[in-house]
């Protein structure tokens, strides 16, 4: 620019037109013009070099927002040369993802047959940090028929046809509802009997000792004698406290991208990728694996649109297996306990008085028995029952005591 102590200069880069320029008699010169394709969210200029005395008040450089034009303002002096360098980078943006699988454990159970799935959520365009992204199906929905319980009853009942005892149970798979199918081993009976007795006047006489065959009884009442002493054991422990069989809160994450699958119920202590989970994820695993953890939902957050980047799954967990299934078939099935909700769930114990009115009969304490059958003497009924009574009588008027 020459010929003024002042001037000002407005044009596009692209095309050279001229938007502004004054004073009337100033006069300029452009060498180069921006291609017509360029990306202008990338640019960025900068003075390579100036020459003349006039001052340079201000320049802006061109962008996308100001429409790929110069602003140039110069005072004090009648000519300014400026060499600029307008540059335009190019990202390219390579998106990965992942399927967050809610259905890996109905997949790997041999309990479980895949039945159908369908896409609940179509194709679309979704932006993720400013870059749309494409797919076909956002979100599946898989369905699964398993027969874990007929499963096990076929397998087992030949044995206890047979006079088996069963001494242990082990579970092999498990989903956020508890264990899908289990490993139960039995013990059998080797000696027959033979025939080896005389009749004498209507009366059998064994030569040897041996020619009586002895068949177990099994007794229906053992389960729930032994599950509510237990019970009983287990709220006389915590009766200095306010509440009986409270429970802890934990939570877990999966990560839409990454490897960290927090909620893991099983091989927390073998597989590598749970190592980022924290201490409270790893606590909770830990509890899920040995039956201790009650499943209360989840909800999810890092959304943009209708994909979110981190799921959230809450439990409670409680000290015992046996608590846990207090919890569940007494305390909220049968007194309606509020649970809460996924963001805020609520693991309160019981009262004395709440204790009282649940009816153990209707709990099924089969998990519960399955784990103490193995090596167990059994104590006769009556003695049994009258046990329980006495303890159950014995922790409620404690309890009683210590709320006067």
């Amino acid at each position: 620019m020459r010929d003024h102590s002042y001037a000002g200069l407005t044009i596009n880069v692209v095309n050279g037109q001229v938007i502004f320029l004054g004073p009337h008699d100033a006069s300029f010169s452009l060498d180069g013009r921006l291609p017509s394709n360029i990306d202008c969210k990338t640019l960025q200029g900068k003075i390579v070099s100036e020459q003349g005395a006039s001052h340079l008040d201000s320049i802006d450089f061109p962008s996308c927002s100001n429409g790929l034009v110069l602003n140039i303002h110069i005072s004090s002096g009648h000519q300014k040369d400026l060499q600029l360098d307008i540059i335009s980078s190019t990202i390219n943006y390579v998106p990965e993802d992942r399927w967050d699988d809610g259905c890996l454990g109905l997949a790997s159970a041999r309990s479980c047959t895949f039945q159908s799935e369908q896409c609940v959520q179509p194709s679309a365009t979704r932006i993720f940090q400013t870059i749309p992204v494409t797919r076909d199906c956002w979100e599946k929905e898989s369905g699964y028929f398993c027969n874990a319980k007929n499963l096990s009853t076929e397998t087992c009942a030949p044995l206890r046809n047979l006079g088996c005892e069963q001494i242990n149970s082990i579970c092999q798979e498990r989903t956020d509802g508890g264990c899908s199918r289990y490993l139960r081993n039995y013990r059998c009976p080797i000696k027959q009997c033979k025939d080896t007795g005389i009749i004498c006047n209507g009366q059998s006489y064994c030569l040897d000792g041996d020619c009586v065959k002895h068949q177990k009884q099994p007794d229906a009442d053992f389960q729930k004698a032994v599950s509510t002493l237990s019970g009983s054991l287990d709220a006389a422990k915590q009766f200095d406290q306010h509440y009986i069989f409270a429970g802890k809160a934990h939570s877990c994450r999966n990560f839409m991208l990454g490897a960290a699958y927090c909620c893991a119920d099983d091989g927390w202590l073998v597989n590598t990728h749970l190592l980022n989970c924290n201490k409270d994820e790893k606590e909770l695993g830990h509890a899920k694996e040995n039956g201790l953890a009650h499943y209360i939902g989840r909800y999810e957050e890092g959304c943009v649109g209708d994909v979110c980047l981190k799921k959230i799954k809450s439990y409670c967990t409680y000290p015992t297996k046996l608590v846990r299934i207090i919890q569940e078939q007494g305390a909220e099935k049968q007194l309606h306990h509020d649970v809460g909700d996924a963001k805020d769930p609520v693991c309160s114990g019981l009262t004395v008085d709440e204790l009282q009115k649940i009816d153990f009969s209707k709990i099924d304490f089969k998990e519960f028995y399955d784990d103490i059958a193995k090596n167990q003497s059994i104590e006769d009924q009556t003695k049994l029952n009258q046990r329980i009574q006495e303890k159950m009588k014995h922790f409620i008027d404690e309890g009683k005591s210590h709320e006067d």
